[in-house]
């Protein structure tokens, strides 16, 4: 299996960020399609491999953060 070298958008009705460290990039994706709020929808799993460092990113960049636990 080839490991993914560099980071990689596909855009379809949404952008999507492929690659390593990709969640770096969240805040300059978000600041195309929205501006202002975040609202983060994850389960204990996922907030704990990467929704408290997303939600920590969209707040340095600027944007009111909301997290649901599902």
């Amino acid at each position: 299996m080839t490991k993914l070298k560099k980071i990689k958008e596909m855009i379809f009705p949404r952008d999507v960020l492929v690659g390593h460290n990709a969640s770096e990039q969240i805040a300059e994706l978000c600041d195309r399609v929205v501006h202002g709020n975040a609202l983060i929808v994850e389960d204990k799993i996922t907030k704990k491999i990467l929704g408290n460092k997303v939600a920590k990113i969209l707040k340095d960049g600027g944007y009111e953060v909301k997290q649901i636990n599902i």
